[in-house]
Parts: structure tokens; C-alpha cells; sequence
């Protein structure tokens, strides 16, 4: 739930491609002297320049727009010795022009100036967030709820409809912003982003058609129509991908094996509280469903060190029907074949191995079960 609230507020809010000879980043950072550094990190490269009355420069070029870290160094211990939870860093966007960045003292409180790329930045995050707070409040009551009152079915339901109103009105702000924005820069990544927030794929699809055609030949371009691909192949009507993944024995299940059944894929994981919050649900639909032939395999995001902690959790919230993980986390190789960049998130696939329903979950996945099983 925390990457579907945030995941939009940190996309890459460009509107031009980068172009000219070349960036020059021009920064003052207080009064600092050697041997105090900055280091900048561009994409996996990191440059660093030693400071002089709190002066520094880098100069390069960029194949196209891209979201960089500036880290302030002030006693020169070195990146290694330094604490990244409490680094003294900003971010920025960086293309090929001339920016300037400026702060009396540290560099989180520095500000951007000379950018047109970061100038949408701040329009972007404008924008937005007079779309998110919906998600950010929702965030707050999820985490404000007391552990017993967690299971209470009209909690649940006032949960799952606030969770469905948020991500509704994310699509529409992505979409409202992409119409009128098709050559922008930030417009490629909202298209991304309504990915990430399974938007219809015919949907998405359109919109990334209007977007401008030298921004779809970037590489950010190319990386969002793989993304859009992976959309199409895990939406209502495509084949199941099959996967094996070791059960809480260590035994292999393929998903190949629940052909001939109704099966509901559901990816979660022990710390995930929205997802926790959905168990009893699970559990219910379960029981009322399962002996007319449904069947659930849920994965798990859990790493290796929460392994004791996902068995607690089934045990926890009763979770009898088929449990699997290969233990990677976010790496989670069944995660990765079905585009999971958020859970709690499910898979409602036929005797026939295709999927015919997703993100199915309180009332509507009890309506959907009941249209299949009471024919």
C-alpha cells in the first residue's frame, strides 16, 4: 500500500528531452572547505567534487533526463562510513543544460534553480497532491487501526472502498494530465505509473499512443512499453504464467497443477498490513467457496529472515489453503512473471488457465465467486 501512495509523488516529472552540449551543475552549499565533498550519483555512476567556500561544479552529459542524488559530505569521512538513513542528500532532475543549486548550510534545504525540468517538477508535485491526500490519509488510518478491530468486516469493507476511491482518483489525475501534456516528458512516466496502478491495458495502451514519439523512442519510452506489455499479458483474458515455487514444507507446487479448477493467485506477505487486513476475507470466501471447487495459492514477498514470520502468519490468520514463497522478497521470481510492484494484489484464474478477473478483493471478490459458482 505504501509504494501504490508514493509511487507517483517520486516519478521522474520532466517536459523536455535532453538536448545541447551537455549539463553543467553550478552549486554553493553553505561556507564548507575541504576536506568536505559532494558526491552525485547518476544513474550507477558516482562523481565527487571536493569543496571550496562551500563551492563545487560538475559538468557531463546525459543521453536523456534522468533523477540524480547530491550527498553532502562535510567532514570527508567517504560514502562508506557514511550513514545513508541520515546522509545529508537531495534530489533533483538533471538534463543537458545549466542548473544551479543553492543552500546556506546543508543540502537537503538546497533549492534548484535554472531547470526546466525541475521547474514541472514542482508543478508536477502540485498537481498531484491535491490527488493523493486521499492515499496519504488512508495510509494514516490503516496504521491507526487497533489490532482488534483489524478483523472487523465493516472496518474491512470502509478500508476497501477508501483503498478503491484513492486509486481511482490516481488514474483519473494520470490520465487528466497526459491528455493535456502529450509531449511532455512527465506525461511518459504517468503512463508508467498508471501500470504500476493497473489501469485498464487498452486504456493505457491509447494514451501512450498520444504521447510524443521522439519521448516513446527514449529509453525511459522503450522501458514503459515493456512495462505496458506486462500489463496486456496479466490482464482479464490472457494465460496464466506458470511458476513452481517451494510450500511451507519446502515441497514443490507448480501452478500447472490447479488446471481444471477455479484458482485465486494471491501475492501478500507477513508485514504487509493491508494485506493482513484482507485474510479474514480470504478466509471466508475460502470456506464458503472451496467446496464447490475453488481453490487459493498465495505467494509471499517474504525474504529468507522473515521466513519464521510468514509461517506465524498463516498460522495467525488461519490460512489453511496452499501457501508458497521462494523467500526473495521483492525479488519473488512468480512476483516478477506477474508485474507485482504492490500487494496485496490477486489473480482470479479458470479451469482453462486463463485469468478472468484481478484485484478482486472484500465485497467485490465475494460477488464475483458467487456470479461463477451459483450457475
Amino acid at each position: 500500500m505504501k509504494k501504490i501512495l508514493f509511487a507517483i509523488l517520486t516519478s521522474l516529472p520532466i517536459c523536455i528531452l535532453a538536448q545541447g552540449k551537455g549539463f553543467e551543475l553550478k552549486g554553493k552549499l553553505g561556507k564548507w572547505n575541504a576536506p568536505a565533498k559532494v558526491y552525485l550519483y547518476i544513474g550507477t555512476r558516482v562523481d565527487s567534487a571536493t569543496l571550496s567556500n562551500g563551492e563545487f561544479g560538475f559538468s557531463g552529459r546525459v543521453d536523456e533526463p534522468v533523477l540524480v542524488t547530491l550527498i553532502l559530505d562535510e567532514g570527508g569521512i567517504g560514502l562508506s562510513r557514511l550513514n545513508n538513513l541520515n546522509a545529508d542528500y537531495t534530489r533533483f532532475y538533471l538534463d543537458n543544460e545549466t542548473i544551479t543549486l543553492s543552500s546556506a548550510d546543508s543540502a537537503k534545504k538546497a533549492v534548484v534553480s535554472g531547470s526546466a525540468i525541475n521547474d514541472e517538477s514542482a508543478r508536477y508535485t502540485a498537481f498531484i497532491q491535491a490527488h493523493t491526500k486521499k492515499s496519504v490519509d488512508l495510509q494514516a488510518e490503516i496504521a491507526a487501526i487497533p489490532a482488534d478491530r483489524q478483523n472487523d468486516p465493516e472496518v474491512q469493507r470502509s478500508l476497501q472502498q477508501k483503498m478503491q476511491d484513492a486509486r481511482e482518483e490516481l488514474r483519473g489525475a494520470l490520465t487528466v494530465y497526459i491528455e493535456q501534456h502529450p509531449s511532455s516528458y512527465f506525461s511518459l512516466l504517468a503512463v508508467s505509473n498508471l501500470v504500476f496502478l493497473k489501469a485498464d491495458a487498452g486504456k493505457v495502451e491509447g494514451l501512450y499512443a498520444t504521447v510524443s514519439p521522439d519521448l516513446r523512442a527514449t529509453g525511459q519510452g522503450k522501458k514503459t512499453a515493456k512495462e505496458i506489455e506486462m500489463l496486456r499479458a496479466t490482464s482479464v483474458g490472457a494465460a496464466a504464467r506458470l511458476f513452481t515455487q517451494p510450500d511451507t514444507s519446502g515441497k514443490p507446487v507448480s501452478l500447472s497443477g490447479f488446471k481444471g479448477k477455479y484458482v485465486l493467485l494471491d501475492f501478500w506477505a507477513s508485514w504487509c498490513m493491508p494485506c493482513r487486513i484482507e485474510s479474514p476475507n480470504l478466509v471466508k470466501v475460502y470456506k464458503k467457496y472451496h467446496p464447490k471447487g475453488l481453490e487459493i495459492l498465495s505467494v509471499s514477498l517474504d525474504d529468507l529472515s522473515q521466513k519464521s514470520a510468514w509461517l506465524a502468519a498463516i498460522r495467525k490468520d488461519s490460512l489453511s489453503w496452499t501457501q508458497v514463497s521462494d523467500l526473495k522478497g521483492g525479488d519473488n521470481e512468480a512476483a516478477q512473471l506477474y508485474g507485482i510492484q504492490s500487494i496485496p494484489e490477486n489473480f482470479l484464474i479458470d479451469p482453462g488457465g486463463r485469468i478472468v478477473a484481478l484485484s478482486l478483493r472484500g465485497e467485490e471478490l465475494d460477488k464475483k465467486l458467487a456470479t461463477i459458482f451459483t450457475k
